[in-house]
């Protein structure tokens, strides 16, 4: 919760702004998985029932699932007074009700709320339902006293903040409008039901090109798309503009973003796909997972692993290409990119067929390395 909450214990909120609505979203994220757990809500990062030899209580971040990035949250259930303490900036009257539930349990001391309640089954005594945290920190006593002043005071903190000149220069900055449309993305919280142990990601390895239609993966973030095959074949789209040249032909797939690889001494060439060179490959994987593909093939003593990933905040396509000498002796290698730049609509590059020259629109030798046996030494050669 403190996350979310602590910035607005000393900074202005703006209603309508995206800040306003991220605090409100939580506060009411925090009571729905509460009341699944059937538990007071409030959690944050705090002391749990778990002791050093010292006896010090140890400490650690918790969380609610779909608020948290974390894996595992579901796993403890740790409450946290002080968290029920900051909602009371967003949420008054819930907070209070849930403040006055805690004290009715007694989970209130000489100084104040306890630091939190563990109700996590495998450190509860047994017998028991929960564990008290008998121990008071003080900054979140400390944060506790900011959001009762928040309420009771008329946010003092805030005003303070505002009459900071280098503060009021940037306020514009905390006044961020709702965007009107977002893109959606998949959340770690969206595959982890609360009494549900979370699923792996779905991984599918195909370990030849030669499939009797082509395996398919595609990569998006709401903008920039790329579909890409288990051969190398695909293309890659920019809302509604073709960025590279495709056609749909699943007997060639032959078109898309390849990098050519020629062993200089021996003349032996091989691209670090199957497609377009078509040459067979000592093994041969293409592994596609949740917003990431990968292809592994080894050729001549010489591995390449081929990445491909979009970026999920810019409309960027990311290609790393890692090559690995097994051999042992040193290898000189030309390193050869190659795609068939568009910039303009499928449609419209389907209705003007583009003249052969022999050479693709973009075909340019990008550097030459020098390998040695599992050491990539490089330099450019433009």
């Amino acid at each position: 919760m403190f996350e979310y909450l602590m910035p607005q214990l000393i900074m202005p909120a703006y209603e309508g702004t995206l800040l306003y609505q991220t605090n409100i979203a939580t506060v009411k994220r925090q009571i729905e998985y509460a009341a699944q757990r059937d538990v007071p809500w409030g959690i944050s990062e705090s002391g749990y029932n778990s002791v050093d030899a010292n006896l010090n209580y140890q400490y650690r971040a918790f969380g609610v699932p779909g608020l948290g990035l974390k894996r595992g949250l579901e796993e403890d259930i740790v409450i946290a007074p002080y968290a029920s303490m900051l909602a009371l900036m967003i949420s008054p009257l819930k907070a209070c009700s849930n403040l006055q539930l805690l004290s009715k349990d007694g989970f209130k001391g000489e100084y104040g709320f306890y630091e939190a309640i563990d109700y996590t089954p495998s450190r509860v005594p047994r017998g028991s339902t929960n564990s008290i945290v008998r121990s008071y920190m003080v900054h979140h006593q400390g944060m506790s006293f900011l959001s009762l002043a928040h309420v009771l005071l008329n946010k003092p903190m805030q005003q303070r903040f505002e009459l900071e000149l280098r503060f009021n220069a940037t306020l514009l900055l905390l006044q961020e409008r709702i965007p009107r449309a977002t893109v959606f993305y998949a959340h770690t919280a969206d595959i982890i039901e609360t009494n549900a142990i979370a699923a792996d990601v779905q991984v599918r390895s195909i370990n030849t090109p030669n499939t009797r239609l082509p395996e398919i993966q595609l990569l998006s973030n709401g903008h920039y798309h790329v579909m890409i095959t288990n051969s190398g074949g695909g293309y890659s789209r920019w809302k509604n503009i073709a960025v590279t040249r495709w056609r749909e032909d699943a007997t060639k797939d032959d078109l898309g973003i390849f990098c050519y690889i020629k062993d200089v001494n021996s003349g032996k060439f091989w691209s670090n796909t199957h497609q377009p060179t078509l040459q067979s490959a000592k093994n041969y994987e293409a592994i596609f997972s949740q917003g990431h593909v990968e292809f592994k093939r080894n050729d001549f003593g010489i591995d390449t692993k081929t990445e491909v990933v979009i970026s999920p905040e810019d409309d960027t396509e990311l290609r790393r290409i890692r090559i690995t000498n097994r051999t042992q002796s040193a290898k000189v290698l030309d390193i050869t990119s190659f795609a068939e730049v568009v910039m303009a609509s499928q449609a419209s590059d389907e209705a003007h067929r583009p003249r052969s020259h022999g050479l693709a629109p973009w075909h340019s030798p990008l550097l030459r390395t020098s390998v040695r046996p599992y050491v990539l030494h490089s330099e450019c050669r433009l």
